[in-house]
């Protein structure tokens, strides 16, 4: 009942931050609980390391895709000597530079935007989650201190919960609520 109550004063005082009006679906879920089955995939040194693009990496693979199809629709083979280049270009682009690392966990804990958050420091992982249009909802992560104090990460650019969820259920410790 107590760690019940303590989730709840937690989820109130973020709302009442964010300044949010409609709070019906607003959830505060345990990040593990949106883990995959199989376990996270680590690096050799034992990392999970989850990177997103670049904001230009889609906009590129996304015009020239587009030129790509109009100069075989058209029979256009001047426009397809640009556009399929473009095309690869930016398929290579996005496997030799895919972007800064975002999320590194490990057993010691998680780094996010390069500043550390250890296990030791926290005892609970959790996502708050705000519900938007057809599915658009976003999420950021709560750590939860011993002290019932908290600390909130927004985690909006991170697009893949499931991937964090999955190497926090597997790197935290049992202790953690």
């Amino acid at each position: 009942m107590e760690h019940d109550a303590l989730l709840e004063r937690i989820k109130e005082n973020i709302i009442r931050k964010k300044r949010l009006t409609y709070t019906k679906n607003i959830a505060l879920t345990r990040a593990s609980k949106f883990a995959y089955y199989n376990p996270a995939k680590t690096d050799k040194d034992g990392n999970v390391v989850i990177r997103t693009l670049p904001p230009l990496y889609p906009f590129i693979g996304i015009m020239a895709l587009g030129l790509t199809i109009q100069a075989l629709f058209a029979s256009s083979y001047y426009m397809l000597i640009i556009s399929l280049p473009a095309l690869i270009f930016s398929a290579v682009l996005v496997f030799i530079f895919p972007g800064p690392d975002i999320v590194t966990i490990n057993k010691k804990g998680m780094t996010i935007h390069n500043k550390e958050y250890l296990w030791d420091d926290y005892i609970g992982v959790y996502y708050f989650i705000v519900p938007g249009g057809k599915g658009n909802n976003s999420a950021s992560l709560v750590l939860i201190r011993p002290d019932g104090s908290y600390g909130y990460l927004d985690s909006n650019a991170i697009s893949n919960w499931n991937k964090i969820g999955t190497a926090i259920r597997d790197f935290q410790p049992p202790h953690y609520i």
